[in-house]
């Protein structure tokens, strides 16, 4: 496979105050991936010095939202619009705005989309129609954290916390899936109210966990709520979204169903976006036995082998209750999880980053792309980014992080296919 030159440009999210799967994602690819990346950490304009020709594939991020300037300013698209070279985009919350991310995948070229969106629905969304040369790829939102699978976490009856969960409260025009986030807290908390069980549960801003305070918090837990990551609907235009706000402004009080029988009626459903969240693969690498709604968990998640099944209505909550008060069982379940879901190599980060090597390296030659010029080394483009790294650089970790990337990216392939088994053994010790 010929080793690609690839910028990377992301947003980089602050260490400890965004959730960890964001860079959990980005941290991969330099982890992983046998081509040679380089990473710009920023939003909104390209460098005037970089020259987007000095590399074989640019990839956007999800954590730059491409519809808008602030993002990507109006200059750096003309320049990605003139890129001879292989253009990606990774895109996750695909169900807003619909129409306006087409048209920027359209109007930048771009050449592989990297979706949650499940293959049935693709068409839907992104229409060949529309973008007949586009390569849409089917990923997940995210994957296991192999640091976390080497972990020493406590025994289930050892864990303080019955039942632990966190959520932000996401806006009604998310439709039901939305709503289930909080929902599932807030009546689970009523039906236990008088049962001596403890409880830390919240889905309010400042109560929210990152980094590893988060880690902390889940591996006290016995066991922790969820619910399927997605929407139950999409809105394609930006109305729907726009209509629900200035409703609620008008009416701060209303509750989710009001607001369903009023605007959703023809919306709900129409795309199906329900998948399996990171946190789900978090919980399994953290042996925390998991209670989540009914679902269909990407297919991936089997009830009562990986995790306790609650009905949406709560009919069977005798039977969860029962469960909670058995530790061995709750043990059994969480063993189970952590060796049939969080070491199973599908699931990784590397399988991932291997599938994102194979399919740049069979597009590239397809499309027949502009080969990088060789006008700067390795060294002197990363001369270049540093500045804009050196700024998101706000604490030690992140300064040795940013080292060891650049260490890394400098690596000769051929040495980092000798030193990748010496450090999954020493992890693994």
């Amino acid at each position: 496979m010929k080793e690609l030159e690839v910028l990377f440009w992301a947003d980089h999210p602050l260490e400890g105050r965004n959730a960890g799967t964001i860079l959990d994602h980005i941290h991969s690819f330099f982890e992983y991936s046998e081509h040679s990346l380089h990473s710009l950490p920023i939003k909104g304009a390209l460098p005037r010095r970089l020259n987007l020709d000095w590399f074989d594939v640019l990839v956007i991020h999800y954590s730059l939202y491409i519809p808008l300037d602030s993002y990507i300013s109006r200059q750096s698209k003309a320049r990605i619009q003139d890129f001879k070279g292989l253009k990606v985009v990774y895109l996750q919350d695909e169900y807003r705005n619909v129409w306006s991310v087409v048209k920027q995948l359209q109007i930048l070229g771009i050449d592989i989309l990297f979706t949650c969106v499940p293959a049935g629905e693709m068409e839907k969304v992104y229409p060949s129609t529309i973008l007949p040369k586009l390569r849409k790829v089917n990923v997940l939102t995210g994957y296991v954290p192999e640091e976390l699978t080497h972990l020493e976490v406590p025994q289930i009856a050892q864990r303080e916390i019955d039942v632990g969960y966190r959520a932000r409260k996401p806006p009604y025009w998310l439709g039901a899936l939305g709503v289930e986030k909080y929902d599932i807290a807030d009546r689970f908390r009523d039906q236990i109210s008088d049962i001596a069980l403890n409880l830390d549960l919240s889905c309010e801003e400042e109560d929210r966990i990152y980094g590893e305070d988060w880690i902390r918090f889940l591996t006290s837990c016995k066991t922790t709520l969820g619910v399927e990551s997605g929407a139950s609907l999409t809105d394609f235009t930006g109305e729907l979204q726009r209509a629900v706000s200035s409703f609620l402004e008008s009416n701060p009080d209303a509750e989710f169903h009001e607001v369903h029988e009023l605007f959703f009626k023809e919306y709900e459903g129409n795309v199906c976006l329900n998948q399996i969240s990171p946190r789900c693969f978090e919980a399994a690498a953290l042996k925390t036995t998991m209670i989540l709604y009914e679902g269909d968990y990407s297919g991936i998640l089997e009830p009562w082998q990986h995790y306790i099944p609650l009905q949406k209505d709560f009919g069977n909550f005798p039977e969860i209750l029962e469960v909670l008060r058995d530790s061995a069982r709750l043990q059994t379940i969480a063993d189970r999880c952590y060796e049939e879901i969080a070491l199973n190599p599908e699931y990784s980060y590397r399988s991932h980053i291997d599938q994102f090597d194979r399919v740049l390296a069979e597009e590239f030659k397809q499309r027949k792309c502009t080969s990088a010029e060789p006008g700067l080394s390795s060294e002197e483009i990363e001369a270049i980014l540093e500045p804009h790294i050196s700024d998101f650089i706000l604490d030690t970790d992140r300064a040795i992080l940013t080292t060891g990337l650049k260490i890394w990216r400098r690596t000769p392939n051929l040495v980092k296919k000798v030193v990748r088994p010496i450090v999954r053994l020493i992890r693994s010790t």
